[in-house]
């Protein structure tokens, strides 16, 4: 059985060089897609129905190894569907190249929360409530 655990600072440590990773090039984003979601890295699949531009500085830094979110700038000029997964791509934001990470995508324990459903109306707006990012001690 192997057994491998971080301690507190590399925990926080890996955690804020992922989020990191997102300010690369200028302002990160997020694309909203419907499903199905594809593998790690392969293309994305799905309807784009939204995408959301980060804070300047993504995510603040790390405790107990969860990173959380900072402001995001609202589409407001979404596509009707439901969203299901999203990618977070960094500043310069070709696909899949530049991809940082996929997540499932709701309004309740997903990754990424939707307020107040992850149902888009064509042309209304995507609101995200939240969102952190963990990497965990064990």
């Amino acid at each position: 059985m192997a057994i491998f655990r971080l301690n507190a600072a590399a925990q926080n440590a890996a955690c804020d060089a992922i989020v990191d990773l997102i300010d690369v090039g200028g302002t990160g984003t997020i694309v909203v897609r419907s499903t199905p979601q594809p593998a790690v890295g392969a293309a994305a699949t799905g309807t784009v129905l939204a995408t959301i531009t980060c804070a300047a500085t993504a995510f603040g830094a790390a405790a107990a190894g969860v990173a959380t979110a900072g402001t995001f700038v609202e589409d407001a000029s979404v596509i009707g569907g439901t969203a299901a997964w999203a990618r977070m791509y960094n500043g310069t934001a070709s696909d899949p190249a530049d991809s940082i990470f996929d997540m499932d995508a709701g309004v309740g324990t997903e990754t990424l929360v939707f307020t107040p459903t992850n149902v888009f109306v064509t042309d209304g707006t995507a609101n995200i409530s939240s969102m952190t990012v963990t990497v965990p001690a064990e």
